[in-house]
């Protein structure tokens, strides 16, 4: 019998945006680390502007609930932390300083910041009683 039902059903939503998170930044760890790295700068930007909008909205977001989740905003400092590092570091990823590479990356960055802003609140809206 396979346990992963059970486990799966265990999963809260903070755990399962913690898993999300995981699975993304271990993807583009990957693809940049085999070559697939971008050389435009419009590319670099734009990867370079996502990611840090997700360490953002992580940042605000783990503030907000953390009495609750205290756990899980350790889990997922360690997971930005380390795919911060690989990623700008260790594959070279950067925001480049040509004016093209930093509008893409602030327009990049903005639009990621808005949409998870809007899903949160309507998530938050969702899940509390009328």
């Amino acid at each position: 019998m396979s346990r992963l039902p059970v486990i799966v059903s265990a999963l809260t939503p903070r755990m399962t945006e913690s898993a999300m998170r995981v699975v993304s930044y271990t993807v583009i760890i990957v693809f940049t680390s085999l070559g697939y790295q971008m050389d435009s700068v419009v590319m670099q930007g734009a990867l370079g502007g996502a990611i840090f909008a997700d360490f953002t909205t992580w940042m605000i977001k783990g503030l907000i609930q953390l009495p609750r989740y205290g756990l899980c905003l350790t889990f997922d400092s360690f997971v930005n932390a380390l795919g911060g590092y690989m990623v700008f570091n260790m594959n070279g990823v950067h925001i480049p300083d040509h004016p093209d590479g930093l509008s893409v990356a602030f327009l990049v960055y903005l639009s990621v910041v808005a949409v998870k802003f809007v899903f949160y609140s309507v998530q938050a809206h969702l899940d509390s009683p009328l």
